[in-house]
């Protein structure tokens, strides 16, 4: 398409992690989703775009939590989210969170998803962060 085509002339570098096995967090604050850690180099005045992806299940109760992408230390972009209550537990849902920064530094960028639930206990088994750096044109 040529969306893609168009993206694919612009892309400089990109890097992704993914993890899988199950675990979970009671954290109110933000903490590190284990594995989700990925390094990319930008050059001056290119853009970087980070997705993350997380699987979540949790109980028979609403599922609340924040899904973020960290850059250096420093939170991107972090999504509230709310999953429905259902009538048995194991319910699953993907969660998503799309950021971008149009100055970054040039050099090396540690980019992690984070994730934090404001009650009980939230579960995944898996997801994915992705890094793009993008000509700014």
């Amino acid at each position: 398409s040529n969306i893609a085509n168009a993206l694919d002339a612009l892309l400089t570098s990109s890097a992704v992690d993914t993890a899988s096995g199950v675990i979970n967090t009671t954290s109110a604050a933000l903490v590190d989703y284990t594995g989700l850690t990925t390094s990319i180099t930008s050059a001056s005045g290119e853009i970087l775009l980070c997705l993350a992806q997380i699987l979540v299940s949790h109980g028979r109760d609403q599922g609340v939590g924040n899904l973020a992408i960290d850059v250096d230390g420093a939170t991107l972009i972090s999504i509230p989210w709310r999953a429905a209550a259902v009538s048995t537990a194991g319910n699953t849902e993907n969660i998503f969170a799309l950021g971008f920064s149009s100055a970054p530094s040039l050099g090396a960028h540690t980019v992690k998803a984070r994730w934090s639930t404001t009650g009980g206990t939230i579960y995944s088994a898996s997801g994915t962060i992705l890094a793009l750096a993008l000509q700014n044109t």
